[in-house]
This record gives structure tokens, C-alpha cells and sequence, in this order.
């Protein structure tokens, strides 16, 4: 009896411990399927706002998330209605030969687009900034793309080890910033007392 019950708990542990690790190696990241580029975006409604008040909304947005907006805003049009910029998300990647965890800054283009009532932002073109977190140097990234290394597959079709562990820590950087930007969207600018 006693060996059953053993038997019986190191298949659950084993089992649970395969589950994980299927959840892990399961992500899909977003690819656009003409660029091949990892990409998210999503459509927001914001029920009165005008175009123009979306548009201060993400100007302020992108002028407090980042250190500076004159470095970040590549595009702007208040009239069409879009700003582009290029931000960064951070991560932590263990690479190299001696195998230590590395912060680092993905960097991102990111485009809000506005109309009455609406918004939409992407996230795209992610690539490993040239320089590393302080302490530690830009020899120790990854060689390659964000695609490359994220979306890396085995002979069989599923995700490497390293693709599976960087698309969930990339995944969970860019849900970071996209919670910000839609929490710098929903707050209105001016007009109210303070």
C-alpha cells in the first residue's frame, strides 16, 4: 500500500511538473503575420473623449513614462490623429558563457492613434537596446533579433528552453507597458479643479 501511494504521488509530481512546463513552452507570442514581427495591439473605448483630448492623453503618457519625450517621439500629428515614439521595456535575460541574469532594455516602437471616442495602441518592432543594464556589458546579449531568440523552435516544432523562458519574461514586460498606457489613457487632462 505504501508503495502505491508512492508510486501515485511521484506520477502527480511528475505530471504537474510536465504541466508547467507545457504552460511555459505553450506561449504564443503575437506575430503579425506580414511583418513576422512580434506585435500587440489592442483597440480601447473611451465613451467622450474627443481626438483631441486622446491625443493630450498620450502626450502626456509618453512624456511621464519615459526620461525624456524630445528622445522618444518620432512622429506626431495632433490633426490625423497619431503619436509614434520609441520606448523600451526591461527584462532580465540569462545568457552567456557564465550564465548570470542580465537587465536589459527591449527597445519598442510604439503608435497611438486616435479618434473620437477610441484609441489604439501597437507595440512592434522589439529589439535588444546596444547597451545593457549598468554592470553588466553588451557582449553578454543575445545575439540576434527579439524574433530570433523568442520565437525560436526546436527540430520538432516546439519552443527552446531560452525562447519559452524570454517570450514569458517579454510577454510580461509588454503587458507592463501596455497596463500603463492604458492607465495614462483613462485618466483626463485638465479642465477639473485642483
Amino acid at each position: 500500500m505504501k508503495h502505491c501511494l508512492l508510486a501515485l504521488s511521484l506520477s502527480l509530481a511528475g505530471t504537474t511538473a510536465y504541466a508547467q512546463q507545457q504552460k511555459q513552452e505553450s506561449l504564443t507570442l503575437p506575430v503579425d503575420p506580414e511583418t513576422h514581427q512580434i506585435t500587440y495591439s489592442r483597440i480601447i473605448a473611451v465613451p467622450g473623449a474627443s481626438q483631441s483630448e486622446l491625443y493630450a492623453r498620450g502626450t502626456i503618457w509618453f512624456g511621464t513614462a519615459f526620461y525624456s519625450i524630445q528622445n522618444v517621439i518620432l512622429a506626431n500629428n495632433q490633426p490625423a490623429g497619431y503619436l509614434v515614439g520609441r520606448g523600451y521595456v526591461r527584462t532580465i535575460l540569462v545568457y552567456g558563457l557564465i550564465p548570470l541574469p542580465i537587465g536589459v532594455r527591449v527597445l519598442c516602437t510604439i503608435k497611438l492613434s486616435f479618434q473620437e471616442g477610441r484609441y489604439r495602441y501597437i507595440l512592434t518592432d522589439f529589439n535588444f537596446n546596444d547597451q545593457a543594464e549598468v554592470g553588466a556589458h553588451s557582449s553578454n546579449l543575445p545575439p540576434g533579433s527579439v524574433e530570433q531568440i523568442c520565437l525560436a523552435t526546436r527540430p520538432n516544432g516546439r519552443p527552446t528552453h531560452q525562447a519559452a523562458i524570454y517570450s514569458t519574461d517579454l510577454d510580461q514586460a509588454a503587458q507592463q507597458l501596455m497596463s500603463s498606457i492604458e492607465l495614462g489613457m483613462s485618466q483626463a487632462t485638465g479642465g477639473g479643479a485642483w
